[in-house]
């Protein structure tokens, strides 16, 4: 009868052992999965403020097309004054 209760109480400490090992993987994992949880936050706030960034440069994008076509116009009245000063001074050279 005494090796019966020692297989018993073989079978419940194992037991208990690994209650107490699942426990510990269990409070492990939930402390990763809360780790995890607080980085997807971070991420999906940061996703928002990339979002508004890519908004307003899309938003600036179209006032630099604009800049862009100014700067153009702008360089060609200056090349076309330069050509002109160009032949006042070949005229005078000449």
């Amino acid at each position: 009868m005494d090796a019966t209760f020692d297989r018993l109480e073989e079978r419940v400490n194992a037991a208990v052992e690994t209650i107490s090992r699942l426990r510990r993987e269990r409070e492990e994992v939930e402390g990763r999965r809360q780790e995890l949880q607080d980085e997807l936050e971070r991420l999906k706030a940061r996703n928002r403020e990339l979002e508004q960034e890519l908004s307003r440069l899309r938003e600036g994008s179209i006032d630099r097309g604009e800049y862009e076509a100014r700067k153009k116009a702008i360089e060609n009245r200056v090349e076309g004054l330069l050509s002109l000063f160009d032949g006042l001074e070949e005229g005078a050279t000449g």
